[in-house]
């Protein structure tokens, strides 16, 4: 083991008791899997839990909720030197995964999460956590809108910003993808963007989508549907109408865009840096 890993245990990463399955960030991670992934990523997990704890931990006692940035590079350095890069891509892979689900769990906050995960923003930067302020006040310019809009976007907020969603994600939800007694979003994955998994909402979030899921128009599966002139329409919401719609509700709520647009939910990765899409023009105005 090289000498960078010794810290590791040193900061909190000791053994945990066993947890309920629907509280367990490793249960949820590998339950999404299919059975030859899972069992791929599970033994990678189990080599980042010896190595980070210097055998202290399997990967089923690890407080992953606990993981920090220098526990992530630590190890990163340690499968540098051992594994080839698409070995060591596999092992932070699951690593990233495990650590979502702790965040989705509500067991780690979201800046822990991004700093842990060490996810790329639009511009190639380490992404930032939206604020508890900055979410409260995109949330209240959304209930200032009594039009559905206003219910659409509060769920949107919600599904970016606290559940560990990509935009890509969002909009590829279905109404069938709710699992509404479980409080669950089943993501069916399929594509190098979205991975399957199920994500837990909080009381908050599936507060906010409930709200929603009455006004939505039936005759289109997807979840989130555009809005114009204060009518639902039988329409899927695509990547540019989300960076639209936060935009205007970062404005309306007094907030500085591109720190907002900073704190986007992190783009699929093998996609060149993105820039942010241009503003919303006079012909798209009137929809919402």
């Amino acid at each position: 083991m090289p000498r960078s890993t010794a810290s590791l245990r040193q900061i909190g990463l000791v053994p945990v008791p066993q947890r309920p399955a629907d509280r367990d960030p490793l249960v949820a991670y590998l339950h999404a899997l299919s059975p030859a992934s899972r069992r791929a990523q599970a033994e990678a997990l189990q080599v980042i839990a010896s190595v980070a704890t210097r055998g202290a931990c399997a990967a089923e006692t690890v407080p992953w909720e606990h993981w920090r940035a220098h526990h992530t590079e630590a190890v990163t350095g340690w499968l540098g030197r051992k594994y080839r890069p698409a070995t060591v891509e596999r092992h932070l892979g699951a690593l990233r995964g495990v650590l979502r689900q702790a965040w989705c769990l509500r067991l780690m906050d979201a800046a822990a999460y991004y700093r842990a995960a060490a996810l790329p923003g639009p511009d190639g930067r380490p992404q930032r956590a939206l604020g508890q302020g900055e979410l409260r006040a995109l949330l209240s310019a959304c209930g200032a809108d009594p039009g559905p809009a206003g219910r659409r976007d509060a769920a949107l907020v919600w599904l970016l910003f606290r559940s560990g969603l990509r935009g890509s994600e969002v909009v590829g939800l279905d109404a069938a993808d709710v699992d509404p007694r479980r409080r669950l979003l089943a993501l069916a994955g399929g594509s190098a963007e979205v991975s399957p998994r199920r994500v837990l909402l909080s009381p908050a979030a599936w507060a906010s989508l409930s709200a929603w899921l009455p006004l939505r128009a039936a005759a289109e599966p997807a979840l989130l549907q555009l809005v114009e002139d204060g009518a639902v329409r039988a329409q899927r919401l695509s990547r540019r109408h989300l960076s639209q719609l936060i935009r205007s509700r970062a404005a309306a709520a007094g907030l500085q865009r591109p720190a907002v647009l900073a704190a986007y939910s992190p783009p699929p990765r093998r996609i060149p840096t993105a820039q942010a899409p241009p503003a919303a023009t006079a012909s798209t105005a009137g929809r919402r």
